[in-house]
């Protein structure tokens, strides 16, 4: 599955985005590579001990950014949602 989306993210700059900035990355390059389908799969990362960042259920990964973004803390308790409210 190949799509012309392009990352604001490069490879090589990576060290210098924030976490939710690679998660966002990181979907793009998945549904790039054929990993995941537009609306399967999901990824998530640990900023620190307690927090949490994961990305939305049911949406076109490929287009997910840092502010549709969920914050969680280690026992699952959600910190933060995202702006868009119809977003799982």
């Amino acid at each position: 599955m190949e799509n012309s989306h392009s990352s604001p993210y490069q490879f090589h700059s990576l060290e210098k985005c924030s976490k939710k900035e690679i998660i966002c990355y990181l979907l793009r390059e998945f549904y790039r590579l054929g990993w995941c389908t537009g609306t399967g799969g999901g990824i998530s990362i640990r900023e620190s001990k307690d927090l949490i960042y994961l990305a939305p259920s049911g949406v076109h990964k490929e287009f997910v950014t840092t502010e549709d973004l969920f914050e969680s803390d280690s026992e699952g308790k959600i910190l933060s949602i995202p702006k868009n409210p119809k977003l799982k």
